[in-house]
Parts: C-alpha cells; structure tokens; sequence
C-alpha cells in the first residue's frame, strides 16, 4: 500500500495500539515518545489533522471526566457492567440459600475493607461454563460450572476473593476511563462518517496477577488459606480455557511466590462441613 493511501482511521488505529502500551506514562512524556516512535509521514498526517497537543487533550478531557466520577457514579458504571452480563446469562434462582452462602463468604472477605457504595452482592450464574465476572457495582457473577469445580470453601473463596479484588482494584472503572479515551481519540482522527468499534486491548494477564495478590491479601485477612487460590487454578489447568483460568500457568508460578508472605493457621477442616452441604444442596433437588 502506497503512503499516500493511508487516512483517518488508518492513522488513529495506529496511534491506539501505541497508546495502550504507553498508557500509564504522563500526558507529557506520552506525546513525546508517540511523536519519536512515528513514522516521518504518519507524524505529518497527524499533524495535518490534529489540534498542537491532541494527545495531552484526549487525556486531559478524559482525566477531567473520570476525577469527576463520584462513587454513586462508579456504581451506575458498574451497574451498566453488570446488564451487559445478564443480557448473556440469567441468574440461577432454583437455588435461592445458595446465595446466601456465597455472600457469607464475600463478606468474611471483604469486612475489613474499605466500605463500597451500596456494598457487594454475589449470585450464582445458570450456567456451566467455568467462569467468574464482577462489575463496579460490586456485583460478583459465579457460574454453576465453576463452584462445581472447587473442591473446598476456601478453593471457592478464592474465586471470590479474585472478583472482588477486580472491583477494589477499580479494573472495571480503568476499563471505562481508556474508553473515555478512545473516544476522544475518534472524536480528534477519524471522519465523523466512519464507523469506529473501541476496542480495549487491556493487558489481562497484568491485572490478573495483581488481583490474584490482592485476593490472596483478602484471603489471609479473613482467616482462609491463600495457597488455596493455587490450588483453585490447579484444578482449572486441564486445557479448558475460560475466563477464570485464563493463562493457569503464568498465575500459578506469580502466586507461589506471593502466597509464601503469607503464615495462616489451617482451619480449612473447620469449614468442610458447610461446604459439603452446599455442593449436596445445589446439585440436588431439595
């Protein structure tokens, strides 16, 4: 293809992937190294098309709108998170004690955290993919086929633990913010008759690593075993790859390392009862 053939979209697909890498830097240092890191032709398009400092005003423009976000408005973001997911999945409702269980869990978690605007709610997901998702407004999905897989109370902790330490993190509100972005990168590049999907090419992998440390920091507060997280991914890496398990391999080995700064008493025999009794009572009719 021709340089000159390159147009708006062209240009402003390529400044999104170099922007992803380079998101965490300041609005300063990450217009200057988009600017070393172009090509002499592609520099002088975008200059053609944009405003002195587009890049500083895309972020500025999204900085201002996310520093203005209150916690009632991080819950409506979560709450729009959240029917995404239930436009996919319905909640299980033929078990109805199940939840109250699974919030028991959640909240041994989270007790000792700073408290969160209308607080956290866990339900169980008719469903047996082997998946978890959480949204901002503290809602915690669980799919049938994943509880089916653990093999303790603290394994399901776990699973918990790693939602709820994606809502603490504020990975679903960061996901909104570079949204913010984006949009504003379509607003500055490309011609406003195009048709543009924003697509989030967030490094999942770093955020899982980060809210496995943090679930195993919630576990050990409330008095589970953190290595049972390990043993949770342990019983996942069979090939099957879901959302939960994603990359088993990579987290086990990061969590190793973290779960040894952690010397919790063993209680987990002291929860066995409780548990067997909640596998028994979703996987029959009672």
């Amino acid at each position: 293809m021709k340089k000159e053939n390159y147009n708006r979209l062209q240009v402003f697909l390529l400044l999104k992937i170099i922007f992803l890498v380079l998101m965490f830097f300041s609005c300063v240092s990450l217009e200057s190294q988009l600017n070393s890191q172009l090509d002499p032709y592609i520099r002088s398009r975008i200059n053609d098309l944009m405003s002195p400092s587009p890049i500083a005003d895309a972020i500025t423009r999204s900085n201002t709108a996310m520093a203005a976000l209150t916690p009632e408005d991080e819950y409506k973001i979560g709450q729009a998170e959240a029917e995404k997911i239930l436009s996919t999945y319905k909640i299980l409702e033929t078990k109805p004690d199940a939840a109250t269980y699974l919030n028991m869990i959640c909240t041994t978690l989270v007790i000792n955290s700073p408290e969160l605007y209308n607080g956290y709610r866990v339900v169980m997901l008719d469903s047996d993919e082997i998946n978890a998702f959480s949204s901002s407004d503290g809602q915690i999905f669980i799919m049938q086929g994943l509880i089916k897989r653990t093999t303790s109370e603290d394994t399901l902790a776990a699973v918990i633990a790693h939602e709820a330490a994606h809502i603490q993190l504020k990975h679903g509100i960061l996901d909104y913010k570079m949204n913010l972005v984006l949009e504003s990168f379509i607003e500055l590049y490309s011609n406003p008759n195009a048709t543009v999907t924003v697509e989030n090419n967030t490094d999942t992998l770093s955020r899982d690593f980060n809210a496995d440390a943090k679930a195993m920091s919630l576990m050990a507060q409330a008095g589970y075993e953190p290595s049972s997280l390990i043993d949770m991914l342990k019983l996942l890496e069979d090939g099957i790859s879901s959302g939960f398990n994603s990359k088993a391999l990579e987290r086990i080995t990061k969590a190793k390392t973290t779960a040894g700064n952690y010397h919790v008493p063993d209680t987990r025999s002291s929860r066995l009862a409780r548990y067997k009794e909640f596998i028994y009572y979703i996987n029959h009719d009672m």
